[in-house]
């Protein structure tokens, strides 16, 4: 019984863990937090993981609001049936972290989602103002030195459904009801159902001064996304726990999941074991709005959600994190995650993936009734969103990309933009016909698009006098990123492979050389301005221009 102070501890650590409420923003977190898109080596690899997770204002039934994290989860299904699920922190749901009733959120209105809310760099002051939320709602495009419309750039609204939620581990599984639209290219966590991919306690993979393989990203005091790091974490276990999990592992193993395969005998072993990781950060701890904010583990799958914590700038102090493993043999949750009842799965999880193909897009989606489409490196280093269907994108509401945005919209079958497709000065837009297709196996991200290039027309509908601005036609050449430093992709209409050249202002080539894909160096190429062209074996050609910059 030597764990029972430890276990006391630990409960006592949720009690502390009361959510924010909705008063802070934008630069109320402490100093010592380090931006999610930070340029430190010790976070590298991460950037999928950080789109994954977001920032949750919950809606409590008396109408006051509360900060927390989440983050989305991938599922065993087929991407048309994945959906928006979600996991956070139990106590996120309840005024008392220990309340045993009903949640006190309100499931009959709509909460708010604020994805990518974060700045493209280690730089706080670098956060776009159209991205800094002063104003609670989406931001709309408007000059921000003249207007007061400052919001977020990818907020949504949207009822949740509770799926499931357990007092051990601290956890709750939710669904949101109206899906988020699809420019926000967002992507969906993997999960570890199991202590395989935890150390044994305290092992140091990588010391905090090279890599930090444990990594949460967050959302402290309803601030933009931080993320912090730890190189080790503890995996308290009470004895009898590790021959419960043997036993039940070899019953579901030879005899299948009991009750019609929907539910798994592992689940009694929840109740035998210490329910929290602990975690000492590298760096800093964690602050209120950060509860439910995923850990995940050296191989980016999600872990347990942030349950109790730690002094931010004051120390390395221990902080709580639920046990994902816990309370993953729940029906409820085993069954929404992995309702194939796929072994493997059950075994050593799933990866994340991120929806690159869809079947049909009606867009802007989400519900909205009007979007604007922001740069995209306001929030990450490449400045491109494509949305790719197999069969048809159909625009059934007005879409404005704004200055400096870079979309592309490729389907199979055609794309319908109705002339509600307005492209603001500075801004760049490609609409085709390329159509592509899904796959989903065990890794789902492993998948890979394959794009074949079709003949029919572009369904552009009445455009009015947006045809000349928007430059919709099946002749187009784009180059990104551009102004670019050691590599460029280009996207064409016509088929390949492509003879290229790069000329110099003064019509000089060069480099020259035969290219069986869209990707091409551009490295020892002196700054400046120069013009790409391409050609194909019947002579087509197609011109752009190309700005080298010393700068990555």
């Amino acid at each position: 019984m030597k764990q029972l102070p430890l276990l006391i501890g630990l409960v006592a650590s949720i009690l502390v863990a009361i959510p924010d409420s909705h008063g802070q923003a934008w630069g109320d977190s402490q100093n010592c937090h380090i931006n999610a898109r930070t340029s430190d080596d010790r976070f590298g690899g991460r950037s999928d993981l950080i789109d994954a997770t977001f920032n949750w204002i919950v809606v409590r039934s008396d109408g006051t609001r509360a900060s927390c994290t989440g983050v989305l989860m991938n599922r065993r299904v087929d991407q048309d049936e994945l959906g928006f699920y979600f996991s956070t922190a139990r106590h996120c749901l309840h005024y008392g972290d220990v309340d045993l009733g009903a949640p006190d959120i309100d499931l009959n209105v709509n909460h708010f989602f604020m994805f990518h809310y974060e700045s493209p760099s280690g730089e706080s002051a670098a956060t776009e103002p159209s991205n800094q939320g002063q104003d609670f709602g989406q931001s709309v495009g408007i000059d921000p030195v003249i207007s007061t419309l400052k919001g977020y750039e990818y907020f949504h609204r949207s009822r949740v459904e509770l799926v499931k939620e357990s007092i051990m581990a601290d956890y709750a599984l939710l669904r949101m009801v109206t899906p988020p639209p699809p420019h926000f290219n967002l992507y969906f966590a993997g999960w570890q159902p199991s202590s395989s991919g935890v150390p044994p306690n305290g092992m140091v993979l990588n010391p905090c001064g090279q890599w930090h393989g444990y990594v949460l990203p967050n959302h402290p005091s309803g601030d933009i996304k931080k993320i912090n790091g730890a190189a080790a974490i503890q995996n308290p276990t009470m004895p009898f726990y590790f021959v419960c999990n043997i036993v039940t592992t070899v019953i579901d193993f030879l005899y299948g999941w009991f009750s019609g395969n929907s539910s798994s005998t592992q689940s009694i072993c929840a109740y035998a074991d210490i329910p929290w990781y602990t975690v000492q950060w590298c760096d800093h701890g964690v602050e209120g709005g950060s509860s439910g904010s995923p850990l995940f583990d050296p191989t980016g799958k999600y872990i347990g959600p942030l349950s109790g914590l730690g002094n931010p700038c004051s120390g390395w102090v221990p902080t709580g994190v639920g046990k994902f493993k816990n309370v993953y043999p729940f029906a409820a949750i085993k069954n929404t995650l992995n309702p194939s009842h796929h072994l493997l799965t059950d075994l050593s999880g799933i990866d994340g993936r991120r929806i690159r193909c869809y079947t049909d897009l009606v867009l802007p989606g989400g519900g909205l009734d009007e979007a604007y489409y922001f740069p995209a490196n306001h929030y990450q280093s490449e400045n491109r969103i494509t949305l790719r269907a197999q069969q048809h994108i159909n625009v059934t509401a007005p879409i404005t990309i704004l200055e400096g945005a870079h979309y592309e919209f490729l389907a199979g079958g055609s794309v319908v933009l109705n002339g509600m497709v307005e492209i603001r000065p500075g801004a760049t837009f490609v609409a085709a016909i390329e159509g592509c297709t899904k796959s989903m196996d065990s890794s789902p991200s492993n998948f890979s698009p394959t794009f074949v290039r079709l003949p029919e027309k572009l369904a552009l509908g009445d455009l009015g006098d947006k045809q000349t601005e928007a430059q919709l036609t099946e002749v187009f050449l784009t180059v990104f990123p551009n102004p670019a430093h050691s590599t460029v992709q280009f996207r064409t209409d016509l088929l390949g492979p492509w003879h290229t050249e790069v000329y110099a202002p003064l019509g000089n080539v060069v480099r020259s050389q035969l290219l069986h894909s869209g990707t091409m160096s551009v490295s020892g190429l002196a700054p400046g301005i120069y013009y790409l062209r391409i050609s194909n074996s019947e002579g087509d050609q197609r011109t752009a221009r190309l700005v080298i910059t010393d700068r990555q």
